[in-house]
């Protein structure tokens, strides 16, 4: 396996002090572009060996940070309160913050969920997973509880310092209605985006009430309530348009505000009767949530193995040699990507556009051997996680100049501090809000983790 490939992989994988450091850029100038920040000041907000709400102390923290609009950061943390044997806890938490002063401030910690709640419906939670929130304070979890073998996705509407009405709700799982009363959900549920409005995207199987057929959607559920007004986005088996390939499983999803989606779907050409058969190839598809039956979703990257209409491929549409992560869409409605061009060479693309790649040199003169997943910020601006053998160097483009906010090296908690090893970024979307702060999880070289928040200059 090349290092290409080896990195590649890898990246997918009170009060605060702060430190201040100016970007510094390189690229021809746009004037149409979107502005890049001149620097950033970076904050620690929560390490391993600081207090949980009801829980423990965090010994371990996952890279699921993320912020929204909504001054909250939800974040995952591992403690060993109760625990009986090895393993740690895991539970989702939340910050509630305050922008308004010289410094941000936190007002809150707030356990949301935590592994050995009971949830509202009378369940015992096991294992806590992927979670979402948007900007109205909403939070949506992947949970699996002690009465089933398969996961939920419960709903916690306008949670707001740390508290809703109703609590997590239960919206769907194995044997629950799909917006079609003739089918029921299966026991596989697959990713899924909270977007403004309590709209949600999920990826998952179903059955029929009566009869045999199965299979996996991509679901749109308005006001996140499963009813006649939601839809199958896509479908496995369907046909890609424009190519010569046909839905195999559904990947990534997410949406931006305005009801563009991006999911990325592995593929199976369209003579391949068996239904068990390999994946063989990524398509990476948009489309609006007001298109029922994915009849107007448009391939943006495709593998090399799909075979492309004359229109998709004059269309701006990435081809790779095999492997696309982290598709993100923007508001600007461009979809960002990384994807392996050949085995050797791993670019990032946003709207078709090569941002940067293997090769390529940062620019505070740093070689690229590997980049990480993208974040797709305010005004079209892209951040992204570039790295080295050594070195880790977290980045900002607005399509024609990219600027550098960060590299590992760094003594982020003071000249005395630790330094920075690893910059956990790139995980989601929502690890930039409109406003241009970020969150990421950073190692340092005293074995701690921490919650850091940049906050542009």
């Amino acid at each position: 396996m090349h290092s290409t490939r080896r990195g590649f992989l890898k990246a997918m994988g009170g009060a605060l002090g702060a430190v201040m450091l100016s970007a510094c850029g390189s690229g021809s100038g746009d004037g149409h572009q979107p502005t890049l920040p001149n620097g950033y000041r970076f904050y620690k907000l929560f390490s391993t060996g600081d207090g949980l709400a009801q829980a423990g102390e965090a010994v371990f923290l996952p890279p699921s940070v993320k912020i929204h609009d909504g001054h909250q950061i939800i974040f995952h943390a591992g403690d060993t309160l109760g625990r009986s044997g090895s393993g740690l806890t895991m539970g989702l938490y939340e910050l509630c913050m305050d922008y308004g002063g010289a410094e941000p401030r936190i007002e809150g910690l707030h356990k949301i969920v935590r592994a050995g709640d009971t949830t509202t419906d009378g369940r015992t939670v096991l294992q806590v997973q992927l979670a979402d929130l948007n900007a109205r304070g909403s939070v949506a979890v992947r949970l699996l509880n002690d009465d089933e073998q398969s996961y939920s996705l419960y709903l916690e509407r306008s949670r707001r310092d740390g508290r809703s009405d109703d609590g997590l709700q239960r919206l769907l799982g194995f044997r629950t209605p799909t917006p079609d009363p003739l089918f029921i959900f299966g026991a596989a549920l697959g990713n899924f985006d909270l977007t403004y409005g309590d709209d949600l995207l999920v990826a998952a199987h179903w059955c029929e009430v009566q009869g045999a057929a199965t299979g996996e959607s991509l679901f749109h559920l308005p006001f996140g309530v499963i009813d006649g007004d939601g839809t199958n986005l896509l479908t496995a088996g369907a046909a890609i348009p424009g190519t010569d390939r046909r839905i195999g499983k559904i990947g990534l999803v997410q949406a931006n505000d305005f009801g563009a989606y991006v999911a990325q779907v592995h593929t199976m050409p369209m003579d391949d009767a068996t239904d068990g058969a390999l994946e063989n190839g990524t398509v990476v598809l948009t489309g609006s949530v007001a298109d029922n039956g994915g009849y107007g979703a448009t391939p943006v990257a495709a593998s090399a193995e799909a075979v492309l209409s004359t229109a998709t491929r004059r269309s701006a549409i990435t081809v790779a040699e095999s492997l696309h992560y982290g598709p993100r869409i923007g508001n600007d409605g461009k979809v960002a990507l990384v994807a392996m061009i050949t085995d050797d060479i791993v670019h990032l693309t946003s709207g078709g556009d090569t941002l940067a790649g293997t090769g390529h040199f940062t620019p505070t003169g740093m070689r690229i051997e590997g980049i990480g997943g993208p974040v797709t910020g305010p005004d079209g601006l892209v951040y992204f996680l570039a790295r080295n053998a050594d070195t880790e160097e977290l980045l900002v483009s607005n399509g024609y100049r990219t600027a550098s906010l960060l590299k590992t090296g760094t003594r982020l908690l003071g000249s005395g501090g630790p330094a920075l090893t690893t910059i956990a970024f790139g995980y989601a979307r929502e690890q930039v809000d409109s406003q241009g702060r970020l969150v990421f999880v950073g190692e340092f070289d005293d074995g701690s983790l921490s919650i850091m928040l940049g906050i542009p200059l």
